[in-house]
């Protein structure tokens, strides 16, 4: 069986009034059932870590959450019922030097 594949998320910014930024799609992913998401902070973003993902959906659609302990990289469940599903979550960003704490609220969406 091969590897799930792993989409990529990459916060890209913080603005000056607070939005972060984010690609693809500004943050908004849809994925296959079994497969990885991986939050990456790029290095250019003025972003200095990821505190916070939560999940803020009724159906959970991961197996594995994302948190710091695993690089910020989530599995999606491979159950039939999470496919056709959305879940909205809130990632917090903490800005480089000021330790400001920003929230943005994308979508992931599950691939029937």
């Amino acid at each position: 069986m091969p590897t799930p594949k792993t989409n990529p998320v990459t916060i890209t910014g913080i603005s000056s009034d607070g939005k972060v930024t984010m690609q693809p799609h500004n943050g908004d992913v849809t994925v296959n059932a079994g497969e990885y998401i991986q939050w990456n902070i790029n290095p250019n973003s003025n972003v200095q870590s990821i505190s916070t993902f939560t999940d803020n959906s009724s159906v959970n659609i991961f197996s594995s959450l994302p948190s710091s302990a695993n690089n910020w990289k989530g599995q999606v469940s491979s159950s039939d019922s999470v496919k056709g599903k959305d879940e909205n979550y809130t990632i917090i960003v903490v800005q480089k030097g000021s330790n400001k704490s920003f929230p943005h609220d994308p979508k992931i969406t599950v691939n029937r």
